[in-house]
């Protein structure tokens, strides 16, 4: 029997459907660039050729996808060629994860998975499974796996493990494992593996590398300790341990903000332990070196404001005994300064206060000056109008400069720095300086310069002097007290420039233009050795009464004002000779500019104000460019009057004495050069300031493979004549050094670093380098082949820090021998 009304049959209440239990809770958008099949009948869609399937944050690719709607499941796979190769892999990704396998099965609903033959990146490390399993939780187990920081496809290295755990962002865990290096099996096993993923630091186990010394016997080195304290601070304590007695302890921290600052420090110190050959008996040498610095960024301060400390100091025997790079073998000085500058705005006005320190490894001396005050007053035209209507007075070019200098500074010994015998000789002072010109034209084309001079000295220290009869000597006394001393002079200065060019209308070389500086002034000074002054004192001499003046001020911090009238003339002329040549590059001109000579310059001056010895020693300098890669520059000094058996001047021209105009005293030349691939492309160049952070602080382990070739050579030639016993001596100095980098090929690079003296007929410590690119490994050797330090050190490591215990490291120093 039909109903009524068949037009309502079956119908149903469209605001009352009942949802699927096994229904998505989003859509599902699918794609395909071919074909797109629908199954009704088994609930499935067939994608095919370049397909896609997106749910949420969760998408597939591959070459054909099927989609199970009625158990909201997708699998795909690829497909092989007629060669047999396999194409169109399918891909999973999920968020920022990315699989890439043979087939994949994934059900949207349970989020379980199952993947065959799959590659994925964790960290720095990739994971190449047979078969893995993804849990709800993105928890993954594979099977037959083999872990690696290698990208390629066929790994040259890997951890394999039969079953593998990854908690993504923190950890893979592996059951047994054993190392494979390019498919040979190593008989490096592990019972199980734990490798960090988390991004940020983790505090672990830094694994020392072991071996054997001659000298010290077997040892341990550069074990220790990682500190991952946050992601701003880290720390690394590392030693070395030796069977004999020795060792080396090493603290390394970094402490970095972005945008607002990056620092360092670094403390290393070591005990060595020697047997003397002739007691018996073992010697302890103890030495310790502190580096650090601290930068602070830009952004970080106010306008015109700069905060920086670098620090640096060491015993004398630290760098003989453990430093292997040439910078350090060769630096006899450590030096450290803390400085805080500002300028005050919209004023001329600017202050600074510094600590330094200066440390001689030679000398053992220490100074320290704690601290340093500084404060500058640029040039300003107190007269000058604010408003100027016409040509300028002479008196609105009147210019002030004002200059303050406070500090306090101790010396020492480095062994006894640290006692209160070495704080009581802290030195206290203080120097003012002012100084007033006027500069003006004249006759068009000179410029003449009038100046004053003004400086005062403050110290809270002075010297006396006292003739000692028992020790037949001069005593001296510190006085503490106040004690001010002046100091002024008054100049004038005249200079032009002098044009010759010379063109050519032929030719290649189209003109070449001749500058001469010609410059004359003259400086008076009193004589402040005069004791209305202050600043001098007599003492006797010697037993036969003589006497002669001291200045007070000898040891303080400020010099004191000199003794001896001064009334000088001074000249000198500067040259600077260019030309221009025809040159096809230059689309506007095509006319290029050449620096024959960048400068050579002429400079004496004659003392009208003493009796005797009035023209000074003539010097000659200059330097010059041959191209963009090559400079020299040269000096010479003559003398024009003669000299006694002692090599002391004495009141006779050579001319009259040796029929010379002068005599050549010292002279010199040094030639550098820099040649490198033109078409090299440094990383350095295009490096981020956190690259750059990086490359600092890898020391020797970075290498840039993308500079072919570099060549530096320097030539340097120095002449020195002297008088010794009525006889002329020459003193020659003459070195050659080289430094530079090459690659063997795309992955072999060597470097060296030495220097060969021609008069001693030797070379200095050679330094050679030898560096290999493993693709995911790197090998450094070192090798100083001859000499005091010869040895060798042998490192070979992976590259990424995930796996950065898994190195060999070998050395034989020079203390092995």
């Amino acid at each position: 029997m039909l109903p009524n009304d068949t037009s309502k049959a079956n119908l149903t209440d469209s605001l009352h459907l009942k949802m699927s239990d096994n229904g998505l809770d989003a859509p599902v958008k699918y794609h395909a660039q071919d074909t797109i099949y629908m199954d009704y009948k088994n609930q499935k869609v067939i994608l095919l050729n370049k397909a896609t399937v997106d749910y949420r944050d969760i998408g597939l690719k591959g070459d054909s996808i099927v989609f199970d709607w009625g158990k909201n499941q997708v699998y795909s796979e690829g497909r092989k060629d007629s060669s047999g190769k396999e194409s169109g892999l399918p891909s999973f990704n999920e968020a920022d994860r990315t699989f890439n396998a043979k087939e994949i099965a994934y059900n949207f609903r349970t989020k379980k998975g199952k993947i065959s033959e799959v590659m994925t990146e964790e960290g720095e490390g990739f994971i190449h499974s047979e078969t893995v399993k993804r849990l709800p939780d993105n928890v993954f187990y594979g099977i037959g796996n083999r872990y690696t920081t290698c990208d390629r496809v066929d790994p040259d290295f890997y951890i394999a493990a039969s079953k593998i755990k990854v908690i993504p962002g923190k950890s893979i865990v592996t059951g047994p494992a054993h190392l494979v290096i390019e498919d040979v099996p190593t008989p490096l096993f592990l019972p199980f593996g734990i490798f960090p993923l988390n991004e940020k630091r983790k505090s672990g186990l830094i694994i020392p590398s072991y071996g054997y010394s001659d000298l010290r016997g077997f040892y341990l080195s550069r074990g220790g300790y990682y500190f991952g304290i946050s992601d701003h601070v880290d720390l690394a304590v590392t030693g070395d341990i030796y069977s004999r007695g020795s060792y080396v302890i090493n603290a390394a921290t970094r402490f970095a903000e972005r945008y607002k600052f990056s620092s360092n420090l670094n403390i290393t110190y070591g005990n060595t332990r020697t047997l003397e050959a002739e007691t018996d008996k073992y010697l302890s040498q103890k030495e310790f070196e502190v580096r650090g610095s601290f930068n602070q960024d830009a952004k970080a301060l106010p306008n015109n404001t700069r905060f920086s400390a670098n620090l640096a100091f060491a015993t004398s025997g630290f760098n003989r005994n453990y430093s292997n790079t040439p910078e350090n073998f060769f630096n006899n000085t450590y030096s450290s300064s803390i400085s805080f500058q500002q300028s005050i705005p919209y004023t001329p006005f600017n202050y600074s206060v510094s600590l330094t320190h200066s440390q001689s490894t030679q000398t053992h001396i220490v100074n320290v000056t704690l601290p340093t005050f500084l404060f500058n007053m640029s040039s300003i035209n107190p007269f000058k109008r604010k408003e100027a209507l016409g040509r300028l007075k002479w008196y609105e070019n009147i210019a002030v400069s004002y200059s303050f200098n406070a500090s306090n500074q101790v010396t020492g010994i480095d062994s006894l720095f640290f006692t209160p015998q070495t704080f009581d000789r802290i030195r206290t002072g203080a120097l003012h300086n002012i100084t007033v010109q006027a500069p003006f034209s004249t006759l068009k084309y000179i410029t003449v310069s009038p100046s004053f001079n003004y400086a005062e000295t403050w110290s809270m220290q002075t010297v006396r002097a006292f003739w000692n009869p028992e020790l037949m000597q001069i005593t001296y006394d510190t006085i503490q007290g106040f004690a001010a001393a002046r100091n002024f002079n008054i100049g004038v200065s005249a200079t032009t420039h002098v044009y010759g060019i010379l063109n050519f209308s032929h030719g290649k070389i189209r003109a070449i233009r001749h500058v001469i500086t010609p410059q004359v002034g003259f400086t008076y000074r009193p004589d402040f050795g005069d004791p209305r002054w202050n600043a001098y004192k007599t003492v006797q001499l010697n037993d036969a009464g003589q006497t002669t003046r001291y200045s007070i001020f000898q040891s303080s911090i400020y010099a004191g004002p000199p003794q001896g009238k001064l009334g000088s003339i001074s000249f000198s002329i500067g040259n600077n000779l260019e030309m221009k040549v025809f040159s096809k590059k230059d689309t506007v001109t095509q006319l290029k500019k050449i620096k024959l000579l960048d400068a050579l310059s002429i400079r004496s001056s004659y003392n009208l104000a003493v009796d005797t010895l009035r023209l000074a020693p003539i010097n000659i300098s200059g330097r010059t460019s041959f191209t963009d890669k090559i400079n020299m520059n040269f000096g010479l000094t003559f003398d024009p009057y003669a000299s006694d058996s002692l090599n002391r001047r004495i009141n006779t021209f050579t001319l009259k004495d040796d029929h010379k105009l002068a005599r050549l005293t010292n002279a010199f030349i040094g030639i550098n050069a820099s040649f490198s691939s033109p078409q090299s492309s440094s990383v350095v160049q295009k490096a981020t300031p956190e690259q750059l952070d990086y490359i600092k602080n890898s020391g020797n382990d970075y290498v840039d493979f993308n500079v072919p070739w570099r060549l530096t050579p320097n030539y340097t030639l120095a002449l020195n004549r002297v008088r010794t016993f009525g006889r002329d001596t020459t003193i020659l100095t003459q070195t050659l050094g080289v430094s530079g980098e090459l690659n063997l090929t795309e992955k072999w690079k060597i470097s060296w670093n030495t220097s060969y003296d021609f008069i001693a007929h030797k070379f200095s410590t050679i330094f050679l380098d030898v560096y290999r690119d493993l693709h995911c490994w790197q090998m450094h050797l070192s090798v100083i082949p001859s000499g005091y330090r010869s040895g060798f050190t042998f490192d070979l490591h992976v590259k990424a820090s995930v796996l950065q215990d898994l190195k060999l490291h070998k050395q034989n120093n020079w203390y092995d021998y």
